[in-house]
């Protein structure tokens, strides 16, 4: 107890949240832009947290491109894992922000999402 106090009142748990914070923004930011890049355009920023939700084109089936992905070492979150049972769900994955600018990852979206 004493540690995490002296922490809190020195100022450094304060400076290492802040740190952490920032971060996270400028990686979410960029981890956003990527996915544009790519042609998915209505990604929102979020506020905060570490996933990103990644809406998908109508045209595709995000338990199936979750599938062809894992073959591939892969891993994505379809969107359908998140929604409460017996509501409806429209493609979309959820993509954590430390993983959303790697080019194996990008590349195969890519490929995935055209027409």
């Amino acid at each position: 107890e004493h540690i995490i106090n002296n922490l809190i009142i020195n100022g450094k748990y304060r400076r290492h949240m802040t740190r952490l914070r920032d971060s996270v923004s400028k990686h979410t930011a960029q981890a956003v832009a990527s996915l544009k890049e790519i042609g998915l355009a209505n990604v929102p920023h979020p506020s905060g947290g570490y996933y990103l939700w990644c809406p998908l084109p109508a045209h595709v089936d995000s338990r199936e491109l979750a599938a062809q992905a894992s073959s591939q070492s892969i891993f994505l979150a379809p969107g359908h894992l998140f929604v409460p049972p017996g509501s409806p769900s429209t493609p979309a994955l959820r993509i954590n922000i430390a993983h959303a600018k790697n080019p194996k990852l990008l590349e195969f979206l890519h490929s995935a999402i055209k027409d």
